[in-house]
């Protein structure tokens, strides 16, 4: 497969079979930034949301039944919102993720609400879903988030809105970051003095080289890395760039691991896109480490992709669950 995105979900964990999440409260005072009358010039009482009616059902016959179906719905492409649908479906395979946003008391924020509602329509619905209102929110997020250039209805990066939507997402519930959560220990040993400096990164999407399959790339990630040339360590020991060893260790793993490839290249200042063929492992280990030693091995099986076809200007994204 030529695809960018991978989820795998650990074969330790149970398959959820969760409950519909019920619909959460919604605060009657929400603040500006939460309001949807900055962006669609609506009347102020407008601006209360009922969640029973925050998504229509598409129906291109409405006076017709709709024929049930037993197998699960897609999303209305609302203009090139193509990689926007296919991370939400997605993100709908992964209940152990995001089940812990519609388990608090606490009133949940607007945007919260509407993923949520996307997430249960995509497993009760038996006609396409029309994602608007969530869009409207997910625009406020990205607004909130300084990202005014980010136009949601243009072709755009998958991964960079899904970390968006995860990042805003975990910021609600700490609780919610759990099942995706991946920290890398990054070791880097000068050559010169043989001091290492060590650091840590928590990550929600694992970056990895295009490799001939999943498994090959994940252990080519953790080989060693030799840091010469260009690419040389500046060393505060010895004060200067030095040639060095990077190495990465996996010191924490969740329940799910989200992994993008990274496909598109830099050389000379022209972005090219690798477009060779990965094998998708259904079943792929990933060591942990601590202390330096080998604790276990995570096991995790594929549940679904997300696949991009075309170059940097124009194309289709695809889902595969």
């Amino acid at each position: 497969m030529k695809a960018s995105f991978y989820i795998w979900q650990t074969r330790d964990t149970k398959v959820w079979n969760s409950p519909i999440p019920s619909s959460p409260k919604l605060s009657d005072n929400m603040k500006s930034q939460n309001n949807l009358h900055d962006l669609n010039n609506s009347k102020p009482q407008k601006d209360k949301i009922n969640i029973n009616n925050n998504f229509k059902i598409y129906n291109q016959h409405s006076q017709k039944k709709v024929m049930k179906s037993n197998t699960n719905v897609g999303l209305i492409n609302k203009g090139n919102t193509c990689y926007i649908n296919s991370c939400l479906q997605c993100l709908s395979t992964m209940s152990g993720f995001w089940s812990n946003l519609s388990s608090s008391s606490e009133i949940i924020p607007p945007f919260v609400s509407s993923f949520l509602k996307v997430m249960s329509l995509l497993k009760t619905a038996k006609a396409p879903i029309d994602p608007s209102k969530f869009l409207r929110f997910l625009k406020i997020i990205l607004i909130k988030m300084g990202r005014t250039d980010f136009d949601l209805f243009q072709q755009q990066d998958a991964g960079e809105i899904l970390l968006c939507v995860l990042t805003e997402l975990c910021s609600n519930s700490l609780q919610t970051s759990d099942p995706i959560k991946v920290r890398v220990k990054n070791t880097v040993c000068c050559n010169s003095c043989l001091q290492s400096s060590i650091t840590e990164d928590p990550l929600m999407i694992l970056q990895l080289p295009v490799t001939s399959s999943i498994q090959d790339s994940v252990d080519s990630f953790l080989k060693p890395e030799e840091l010469t040339n260009n690419n040389m360590y500046f060393c505060n020991v010895c004060g200067s760039h030095q040639e060095a060893v990077l190495e990465h260790e996996f010191s924490r793993l969740g329940d799910f691991l989200i992994i993008q490839l990274k496909r598109f290249l830099n050389f000379s200042n022209v972005v090219t896109k690798d477009n060779k063929s990965v094998f998708c492992d259904p079943l792929i280990k990933v060591p942990v480490v601590v202390d330096n030693e080998i604790i276990t091995h995570k096991s995790y099986k594929l549940i679904a992709t997300v696949n991009y076809s075309g170059d940097l200007h124009r194309g289709i994204t695809q889902l595969f669950c």
